[in-house]
């Protein structure tokens, strides 16, 4: 599973549960801890996800009203965002790497990846 992938589930886990524990996500997809909190941390720029300590209210969590919240573009915008996907995968400079991974993250969370293969 790579890290689109990976962070589209995040995101679906949390608007189904609105929350859930690092140790659950890293069991659940199978990785690191430490890359759940790097998925988190990098989410949390566009989503409106918090973090919490606790032993029994602590964890990752998904503001309710978001799990209503529709981003709407259309096919030209989505084929426009693609093609710089793609130039940038293709090692082109111009984008930075983590304006790609919240690109990427964007596309997977706007419903399944949207970009053809």
């Amino acid at each position: 599973m790579d890290v689109t992938e990976r962070r589209r589930r995040i995101m679906q886990i949390l608007r189904r549960d609105l929350r859930t524990t690092i140790v659950s996500l890293a069991t659940e997809l199978d990785v690191s801890e430490r890359t759940i909190r790097r998925d988190i941390d990098a989410l949390s720029l566009y989503e409106p996800l918090y973090t919490t300590t606790g032993r029994y209210q602590g964890g990752v969590h998904l503001l309710d009203d978001t799990t209503q919240r529709m981003v709407r573009i259309n096919q030209e915008q989505l084929d426009v965002i693609c093609a710089i996907v793609e130039r940038r995968k293709d090692n082109a400079s111009y984008i930075k790497e983590e304006e790609l991974e919240q690109l990427m993250a964007f596309l997977a969370w706007n419903g399944e990846y949207a970009c053809k293969k």
